[in-house]
Order: C-alpha cells, then sequence, then structure tokens
C-alpha cells in the first residue's frame, strides 16, 4: 500500500497540534525580533514523527490560515530544523505574516529622531577634549588649516601631556598647543 505527501497533509489529524519553531521561521526571512508569538494563525502538524532522546522530531507540515505553507524535517534532537516552502507565493505570504507581528513601538524601548532635531543648526566643526581621542591628521586652528604631526604622550616628559599636541603652522612652523584649541572636522 502507497500514499502520496499531498495526501498526507490533506488527511493531516489536526487535533495534535506541534509548537511553531517562530525563531528558526523568523531567522529565515532576516527577522531577528520574533521568538515566539500567542497568534493562532500559523499552526504546525507531524506528518511522521519519532522521539530522539527526549525531543520529537521529523516531518512537519505548516499551515497559514489552514492553507499548507510549507514542510519542515529535523531528523535528530540537535539537528536544525529546515524548511521546504510549496511556493515562492507561499514564501512570502509566512514573511508578510511574521513581518506583522513585529511590533516595534509597543515591543521595545526605541528613541526616535525628531525630523526637526535633523535641521538643527550645528557648528560646522568640533572640539576634541584630549589628545588621544583624535584619529584626525588635518584640524583647523584660528580658522587656519594646521597638520596634527604628533600627540604627546606621559613617556615624553612633557606637563599637560593629556591635552598637548605637535602641529605644523600653515608657515610650516611647528607648535605644541593644547588639543582643546583645535576644531575638527565632520566626516563628509
Amino acid at each position: 500500500m502507497t500514499t502520496t505527501l499531498r495526501k498526507l497533509i490533506s488527511e493531516i489529524d489536526k487535533t495534535k497540534e506541534t509548537d511553531v519553531n517562530w525563531e528558526k521561521l523568523a531567522n529565515i526571512f532576516n527577522l531577528y525580533n520574533l521568538y515566539y508569538s500567542d497568534d493562532a494563525r500559523l499552526k504546525c502538524y507531524f506528518i511522521k514523527k519519532w522521539l530522539c532522546t527526549d525531543t520529537h522530531v521529523g516531518i512537519r507540515c505548516y499551515y497559514l490560515n489552514d492553507e499548507p505553507i510549507c514542510i519542515s524535517t529535523q531528523t535528530a534532537r540537535k539537528d536544525t530544523e529546515n524548511f521546504t516552502f510549496f511556493s515562492k507565493q507561499s514564501a512570502i505570504k509566512l514573511k508578510n505574516y511574521l513581518e506583522s507581528l513585529i511590533v516595534l513601538e509597543e515591543d521595545y524601548n526605541l528613541d526616535i529622531i525628531e525630523d526637526s532635531f535633523l535641521d538643527e543648526e550645528i557648528p560646522s566643526t568640533y572640539k576634541i577634549e584630549y589628545n588621544s581621542q583624535i584619529l584626525h591628521k588635518l584640524a583647523f586652528l584660528n580658522g587656519e588649516k594646521v597638520d596634527i604631526i604628533k600627540t604627546i604622550y606621559p613617556w615624553d616628559d612633557k606637563e599637560n601631556y593629556f591635552h598637548t599636541v605637535k602641529i605644523k603652522l600653515p608657515n610650516g612652523k611647528h607648535k605644541e598647543i593644547d588639543c582643546r584649541e583645535l576644531d575638527f572636522e565632520y566626516n563628509r
């Protein structure tokens, strides 16, 4: 006696629902904020099952709104559950459904940038407090562009070594100054 997968899916016993692997399904679509849902539109049932140590494994069919969407296979307890979709449209339906379950504003404490904040006037340059924080090779001193030659460190036996840098002025002369006197350009 034989049967087909199509026939098994159409005759599946829907009184024995199993747990949906929400996280794995969400990860297929790069949706990393869904670990579980109480939503009852997605269900899954074993077509074929067996016990591996302490875990039920086998072949399952997932249904979205009572429509078969995909088949999953897990052959052992520590194996990953692999999914095969009935069609690209089935996969898209599942993706859209899973996305609808992720409600960022309610699930997460997010800071949202106000649109007006993006248009607020800010200085065209900024300051850096300590010489060890400087990643630039160029800066501005009194509006003139200067080269940063060296950051002064404790082993250089200088006072105020936390703030001192050696710069090259536009006239070619070198000078040690406090880095807090310099202005730095934004990365653009």
